[in-house]
């Protein structure tokens, strides 16, 4: 047809391998006619194998993004690296503590061929501490790999984020190359995503369940003076006095409203409430009492617990419900018969 031409093609050279090769062309014509082709043949067999490796990663991607548990996200990730990146050994160690700890592990890792390493110990330790990749290409000639068999003679180390460490070995030196550590931080870069996500989905439901807690709190707090409050406007409407009734439902009224106001100053600050100081605890439930006039009532002890700073002047009125469970104070409260 006389027109030039370029395409891929796909060969078995004398090995028995199987090539790729970009052929192009295009052709010399005298009066009219074909009379020689000029063109090349390029060995492209590495650039599909690259292209076919970043379409498997890719395809991989949404999987390991979409688990539901840590150790799904690690097996699923050791597994794309031994199928898609010829790893066959390798590990994924998460941070517990002071210590990585061995998530998932590669179905070909020789027995205790993975171990627990202190965050600042070995390869695995020095890529932790620095959140840098590194590549051991002979363990022989390195002091601080630690390796956990002599076997192993090299190895790939890959931060996951703050989440922990992916390694890879083997027993052969060097076995990895700059576009391996290309291929596995890419890899590793869904996985600390997933790793990532988990985390916020962990902490988000810890915060909906205090949320929920203290929403029981509120409502229970709320109710104490209302409740107070609705018992002396029925006595003062029976009464030939009301007067003292009255009072105590305005004391209530403010209570509800100084409590209703330091709540929403503090859910408008957002912030988390840890601070924590000394509590009279005597002096607490004096405050706490003072809704119901009709009980008499003596405290006495030491403080012996802590309460938030932030609700430090709504936790004399709440009592009940927000002093800590582990309290030493000997308190005695006499209710006179048919006080309520």
């Amino acid at each position: 047809e006389q027109e030039p031409y370029d395409m891929e093609l796909r060969l078995i050279d004398d090995d028995g391998e199987r090539r790729w090769v970009r052929s192009r062309g295009s052709p010399e014509t005298v009066d009219g006619e074909v009379v020689r082709m000029r063109g090349s043949v390029q060995d492209i067999t590495d650039r599909k194998q690259r292209q076919a490796v970043l379409k498997a990663l890719h395809r991989v991607a949404p999987a390991i993004q979409t688990e539901d548990t840590v150790e799904e996200v690690c097996k699923q990730t050791v597994e794309a690296a031994a199928d898609i990146l010829e790893m066959d050994l390798c590990t994924i160690m998460t941070r517990e503590g002071e210590w990585l700890v061995p998530r998932a592990t590669s179905s070909e890792t020789l027995p205790d061929g993975s171990r627990p390493m202190r965050i600042d110990q070995g390869l695995a330790g020095k890529t932790y501490q620095t959140a840098e990749s590194n590549v051991v290409n002979d363990t022989e000639e390195v002091d601080d790999v630690d390796k956990a068999k002599e076997s192993y003679r090299s190895g790939l180390s890959v931060p996951i984020g703050d989440q922990g460490v992916f390694q890879a070995v083997s027993t052969e030196t060097g076995a990895f190359d700059d576009e391996d550590v290309e291929f596995a931080e890419l890899l590793l870069s869904h996985t600390e995503s997933a790793l990532d996500r988990l985390d916020r989905e962990r902490e988000l439901e810890r915060q909906n369940d205090r949320l929920e807690e203290f929403a029981g709190i509120v409502s229970h707090d709320l109710r104490n003076p209302l409740n107070v409050a609705e018992g002396r406007l029925e006595m003062a409407m029976e009464s030939d006095e009301p007067q003292e009734h009255l009072e105590a439902v305005a004391r209530s009224q403010d209570r509800m409203e100084t409590l209703i106001e330091e709540l929403l100053a503090l859910a408008r600050a957002g912030e988390t409430i840890g601070s924590l100081e000394p509590v009279e605890l005597a002096a607490v439930a004096r405050r706490a009492w003072e809704a119901s006039s009709s009980c008499s009532k003596t405290c006495s002890g030491t403080p012996s617990s802590t309460a938030r700073r932030a609700l430090g002047h709504t936790l004399p009125r709440t009592p009940s419900s927000t002093v800590p469970r582990a309290v030493s104070l000997r308190l005695t409260i006499r209710v006179p018969a048919g006080a309520t």
